[in-house]
């Protein structure tokens, strides 16, 4: 079963700490880290006030 929580300061530490199987590694581009802070950054419209696009 799935279940949705907020992210907070409560947990931040046990999403960061998140891992997939090895079996579907291949199908994760990034860590949970970098989504993290991706999403944190992204606007309401679905733009971002990030440049670490840049970097990629």
């Amino acid at each position: 079963m799935i279940e949705l929580r907020k992210i907070n300061g409560d947990n931040i530490d046990e999403v960061i700490a998140l891992e997939v199987d090895e079996n579907q590694k291949d199908f994760i581009e990034t860590t949970n880290l970098r989504s993290f802070a991706d999403a944190h950054m992204m606007n309401a419209d679905g733009t971002s006030d990030s440049l670490c696009h840049l970097f990629r």
